[in-house]
């Protein structure tokens, strides 16, 4: 399996008193309309951790299968909706050396849509355009999509 490591490493605080209703609405770019605290429950609490996320380039297309089968072999945990929300909050507007590869794929535990969809938060960045939006699982990802995984060591740091 070819898969890149990208140097990038992020630090992405969980935590706070923001809802996802007022973090999406302060993101600064747009975000799909079904990425609300009634779908996306984040419960504000004072407590904040630290966790680091990591990007992956599988450099290929792939599955939803496939993408955790790469996360796994690279020691990456899969993240949750509330990493995919908070690292956009964090490092939305950040350009990484996968500039080239435009969408950061979120693997967490797919939301239904209205309509049956399993669905997963997907950061798309590009030097002039961002945007948070949700992404089928049914149809798998291209080769243009990076997978953001969570370092286990720093799981638990406390802020």
């Amino acid at each position: 399996m070819n898969i890149t490591l990208e140097p990038e490493v992020f630090r992405v605080r969980l935590g706070g008193i923001e809802t996802t209703d007022e973090i999406v609405s302060n993101l600064g770019f747009p975000a799909n309309e079904l990425i609300t605290q009634e779908n996306f429950p984040i419960q504000p609490h004072a407590a904040i951790e630290e966790v680091e996320i990591q990007i992956v380039d599988p450099n290929r297309n792939f599955r939803e299968e496939e993408g955790l089968v790469i996360l796994a072999e690279v020691k990456l945990e899969r993240p949750t909706y509330e990493h995919g929300i908070r690292f956009s909050q964090q490092h939305g507007r950040i350009m990484t050396s996968s500039n080239k590869k435009p969408f950061v794929l979120f693997l967490h535990e797919a939301w239904k849509d209205p309509e049956g969809v399993s669905r997963i938060l997907c950061l798309f960045r590009s030097p002039d355009r961002r945007w948070l939006h949700l992404d089928c699982l049914s149809i798998g990802f291209f080769d243009t999509c990076v997978l953001a995984g969570v370092l286990p060591c720093k799981r638990s740091s406390r802020i």
